[in-house]
């Protein structure tokens, strides 16, 4: 129970941390961590035990050097964890659990009950989190100047011009565009603002046929916005979403939507659907960047009552912040 306690406390931290990092700094967000690059290019030699998470240099930061980045970057992660001096000293405190994790000593009698209370701490950021992730708005039309509006709700993008009506029309693909807004980018209810923390979500729907994530993830088609995404939302094999930073580079945004459509329709599949959760089991192994069957998939403003990560706490009204 420890040591999946600690699993669990540990990767909730580097998903939050890896979303806020990239909301603020866009591709470049890798720069902000201060991590030895060794583990990580020894782990990648080893090419027939690749783990899904060996691309992310935040799984290769330990725990002090993680929450070290969190507290440079508190105007980005506060509204997610407790008071600073609290998590400093919450912090120092569990990095004691986590060594005799790692060494394989024996636990303290309280080990668990610290990590639990920790995670219960937790449980309000978590929600904010993901809630504020899930409560998107249509963009202003009236934007015709920024390329991915233009391009993609004008249809003046090639690419959207060519794709948008024959995939409706002959494969039953519909595309939208969402944005939504980091909490530590403005007052809660407010639609985004360009710039830090906004993020735009294409959203892909395709009703005849499943889509094949693996041949997806893997498609020519999909080589460059593979780098440029920050998730891909697998909601089920009939509906994916993918994520960007608005800091990002608008055209390149735009263009890798357009190349984001031709990889959906030649990924279309016929396979069993009988088993959907085989589906989302087979697409969380694909990449750390692939939300599957997660809070960040289902979790919205209403979705309360709730314990995230059913340590003891949870969310019973909506908090403020």
């Amino acid at each position: 129970m420890l040591y999946g306690r600690w699993w669990q406390f540990e990767d909730w931290l580097r998903q939050l941390a890896y979303v806020e990092l990239r909301a603020k700094y866009g591709r470049s967000w890798s720069t902000q961590i201060n991590a030895s690059t060794w583990n990580q290019d020894k782990d990648a030699e080893w090419t027939h035990m690749l783990a899904r998470d060996n691309e992310n240099p935040l799984a290769y930061l330990d725990f002090p050097k993680l929450s070290d980045l969190m507290v440079a970057e508190w105007d980005i992660f506060k509204f997610a964890l407790p008071r600073l001096e609290t998590w400093k000293s919450h912090a120092s405190e569990l990095n004691m659990v986590r060594r005799r994790i790692a060494h394989l000593r024996l636990a303290h009698p309280d080990d668990l009950a610290r990590l639990e209370q920790a995670l219960r701490d937790l449980e309000r950021g978590a929600f904010i989190t993901l809630a504020t992730y899930n409560s998107r708005w249509r963009p202003k039309i009236t934007e015709t100047s920024d390329p991915i509006v233009d391009g993609w709700l004008h249809k003046n993008h090639v690419d959207a011009q060519r794709l948008i009506s024959h995939a409706a029309n002959q494969y039953e693909v519909s595309f939208d565009l969402q944005v939504s807004r980091r909490p530590w980018a403005g007052s809660r209810g407010t639609p985004p603002t360009p710039g830090a923390g906004k993020l735009w979500h294409a959203e892909f729907y395709s009703q005849r046929f499943p889509i094949d994530l693996a041949g997806l993830w893997r498609s020519g088609y999909f080589a460059k916005p593979r780098d440029l995404v920050i998730h891909v939302e697998a909601n089920s094999a009939h509906s994916i979403s993918f994520t960007f930073a608005d800091v990002d580079d608008h055209t390149e945004i735009a263009d890798a939507i357009g190349n984001t459509f031709d990889a959906i329709l030649t990924s279309r599949a016929h396979f069993d659907e009988s088993n959907p959760y085989e589906w989302l089991r087979a697409a969380r192994e694909l990449n750390y960047k692939i939300a599957a069957g997660t809070g960040w998939n289902i979790v919205e403003e209403g979705t309360l009552p709730i314990s995230i990560f059913g340590s003891g706490g949870g969310v019973q009204e909506f908090p403020h912040w």
